[in-house]
């Protein structure tokens, strides 16, 4: 049933979907709830197939799955980047490139 809303979304409600799925995993992780990760890693992954490959989405996903602790706000720079490239922002799309590759640089 997902599949099909998401396919129908346009790109800026499937981003505000995005971001809950994504609250939802950092409510997760804090409550240590590896069923609702899953699940929320597994939304994340669905609605990411409707979005242009451009947004980086399948590496914000390996972020997720990531062990580092710093998994959550380098999650958020990816989705904040996903909101530069739909707004055309492309000065603030490096800005955000630039905060991923250096906060990559300080993972565990």
């Amino acid at each position: 049933v997902n599949e099909v809303l998401f396919s129908m979304m346009p790109e800026r409600e499937a981003l505000g979907e995005l971001s809950k799925m994504i609250g939802k995993m950092q409510f997760a992780l804090e409550g240590q709830d590896d069923r609702l990760a899953k699940e929320a890693v597994s939304e994340i992954t669905a609605v990411s197939r409707h979005l242009p490959d451009s947004y980086q989405l399948t590496d914000l996903i390996k972020t997720l799955e990531g062990s580092s602790s710093k998994r959550l706000e380098l999650a958020r720079l990816y989705l904040e980047r996903c909101y530069k490239l739909l707004e055309e922002d492309y000065t603030g799309v490096r800005e955000k490139d630039d905060a991923i590759r250096q906060m990559q640089g300080t993972f565990d």
